[in-house]
């Protein structure tokens, strides 16, 4: 026959086995399913400060592109950038453009840069033939070199200002097609 001591010791390590099984199994399984209810939304990887540099075929720099933060989602295969900052090189390495904006979608096979807030373009920054974009959003492809907007988009430079309503400018072309509503104004210049 089982004493009374020992019966209570028993009974009570019965409960304190169960109590660990359910707080084990029981509590902390939600925690755990509400973890990979979304696999898009998963961040493998994230940098403070970060610096993506891509090298063209000869292994010549073709851009540079920092931000405040970036971070990576797997499941989408893409990366968020916190205020990036890029810029294109030519292969002898001079400026052919930067581009900045407030946040922006960078895919991992490197087909585009979405940028989206407060979004600036400069061509030829560096030189007197420099022209500025302001656009809302832009997708940029860098492989064609093609920066596009359905947004309004001002562009200025040193012959004057416009306004639209959609871009299309090729970069290395320095070709620019406005969609809509295009308004302008234009500086004269001097003749000596």
């Amino acid at each position: 026959m089982i004493s009374a001591n020992r019966l209570r010791l028993i009974v009570a390590s019965i409960l304190v086995l169960a109590s660990l099984l359910v707080w084990q199994f029981g509590f902390r399984g939600a925690d755990v399913q509400q973890t990979y209810l979304d696999s898009d939304q998963r961040i493998d990887w994230f940098v403070n400060e970060g610096l993506l540099t891509r090298y063209d075929v000869n292994g010549k720099r073709s851009s540079v592109t920092d931000a405040e933060t970036i971070t990576h989602y797997e499941g989408r295969r893409e990366s968020e950038l916190i205020r990036p900052y890029s810029v294109g090189f030519k292969p002898s390495q001079e400026v052919t453009h930067t581009l900045s904006a407030m946040r922006a979608i960078y895919q991992d096979d490197n087909s585009r840069l979405d940028l989206a807030e407060q979004v600036e373009l400069h061509h030829n920054p560096e030189t007197d033939q420099a022209v500025a974009m302001f656009t809302p959003s832009l997708t940029y492809f860098p492989d064609s070199e093609l920066a596009v907007t359905d947004e309004e988009v001002e562009i200025t430079s040193s012959s004057g200002e416009t306004r639209a309503i959609g871009m299309e400018f090729y970069t290395a072309e320095n070709r620019m097609e406005l969609l809509s509503t295009v308004r302008g104004n234009y500086v004269a210049t001097e003749n000596r």
